[in-house]
Protein backbone atom coordinates (compact mmCIF):
# COMPACT_ATOMS: atom_id res chain seq x y z
CA UNK A 1 0.00 0.00 0.00
CA UNK A 2 2.34 3.07 -0.63
CA UNK A 3 2.59 4.50 2.76
CA UNK A 4 2.48 2.69 6.30
CA UNK A 5 -0.76 1.59 7.17
CA UNK A 6 -0.21 -0.49 10.22
CA UNK A 7 -2.06 2.20 12.65
CA UNK A 8 -5.24 1.92 10.28
CA UNK A 9 -5.38 -1.52 9.72
CA UNK A 10 -5.14 -2.00 13.79
CA UNK A 11 -8.00 0.35 14.44
CA UNK A 12 -10.30 -0.93 11.29
CA UNK A 13 -10.37 -4.53 11.53
CA UNK A 14 -12.74 -4.82 8.09
CA UNK A 15 -9.48 -3.21 5.71
CA UNK A 16 -7.28 -5.22 7.87
CA UNK A 17 -8.64 -8.65 6.78
CA UNK A 18 -9.49 -7.16 3.11
CA UNK A 19 -5.77 -5.98 3.43
CA UNK A 20 -4.80 -9.79 4.58
CA UNK A 21 -7.01 -11.19 1.56
CA UNK A 22 -5.18 -9.17 -0.77
CA UNK A 23 -1.46 -10.59 0.53
CA UNK A 24 -2.41 -13.90 0.20
CA UNK A 25 -4.65 -13.50 -3.43
CA UNK A 26 -2.06 -11.30 -5.31
CA UNK A 27 0.67 -12.21 -7.52
CA UNK A 28 3.85 -10.32 -7.99
CA UNK A 29 6.64 -10.56 -10.51
CA UNK A 30 10.60 -9.28 -10.47
CA UNK A 31 11.43 -6.58 -11.96
CA UNK A 32 15.19 -5.69 -12.39
CA UNK A 33 15.74 -2.87 -14.80
CA UNK A 34 18.69 -0.08 -15.20
CA UNK A 35 18.29 3.23 -13.90
CA UNK A 36 20.33 5.97 -15.52
CA UNK A 37 21.88 8.25 -12.69
CA UNK A 38 22.95 10.96 -15.06
CA UNK A 39 27.04 11.31 -16.42
CA UNK A 40 26.70 7.78 -18.06
CA UNK A 41 25.99 6.06 -14.54
CA UNK A 42 23.77 3.45 -14.36
CA UNK A 43 22.33 1.26 -11.28
CA UNK A 44 21.02 -1.71 -11.31
CA UNK A 45 17.47 -1.60 -9.55
CA UNK A 46 15.53 -4.90 -8.35
CA UNK A 47 11.39 -4.80 -7.68
CA UNK A 48 8.93 -6.66 -6.63
CA UNK A 49 6.20 -5.75 -8.98
CA UNK A 50 2.40 -5.94 -8.22
CA UNK A 51 0.50 -8.07 -11.18
CA UNK A 52 -2.99 -9.48 -10.37
CA UNK A 53 -4.71 -12.04 -7.98
CA UNK A 54 -3.57 -15.82 -8.34
CA UNK A 55 -6.42 -16.99 -6.19
CA UNK A 56 -9.62 -15.83 -5.34
CA UNK A 57 -11.05 -15.72 -1.39
CA UNK A 58 -14.15 -17.03 -2.53
CA UNK A 59 -15.11 -20.12 -4.97
CA UNK A 60 -15.69 -19.11 -8.49
CA UNK A 61 -13.97 -15.91 -10.65
CA UNK A 62 -13.92 -12.24 -10.45
CA UNK A 63 -17.75 -12.01 -10.86
CA UNK A 64 -18.92 -14.89 -8.03
CA UNK A 65 -17.18 -12.63 -5.49
CA UNK A 66 -18.87 -9.98 -3.33
CA UNK A 67 -19.30 -6.39 -4.68
CA UNK A 68 -17.43 -5.05 -1.24
CA UNK A 69 -14.46 -7.50 -1.51
CA UNK A 70 -13.87 -6.72 -5.63
CA UNK A 71 -13.60 -3.15 -4.44
CA UNK A 72 -11.47 -3.44 -1.77
CA UNK A 73 -9.12 -6.25 -3.76
CA UNK A 74 -8.43 -3.92 -7.22
CA UNK A 75 -8.26 -0.57 -4.67
CA UNK A 76 -5.57 -2.42 -2.66
CA UNK A 77 -3.52 -3.55 -6.18
CA UNK A 78 -3.85 -0.11 -7.32
CA UNK A 79 -2.20 1.55 -4.25
CA UNK A 80 0.44 -1.30 -4.06
CA UNK A 81 1.72 -0.92 -7.61
CA UNK A 82 1.25 3.33 -6.62
CA UNK A 83 3.45 2.76 -4.02
CA UNK A 84 6.20 0.45 -6.29
CA UNK A 85 6.12 3.02 -8.67
CA UNK A 86 7.21 5.28 -6.38
CA UNK A 87 10.00 4.05 -4.57
CA UNK A 88 11.01 2.78 -8.21
CA UNK A 89 11.08 6.20 -8.79
CA UNK A 90 13.49 7.04 -5.80
CA UNK A 91 15.79 4.20 -6.36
Amino acid sequence: MGRDQSQKLARKPLLRQAYEEYIACRITQLVVFNKNLGDGKEKTVVVTWPTGFGNLPHDGGWQDQPYLTTRLLAAALRGDQQGTSRLMSKA
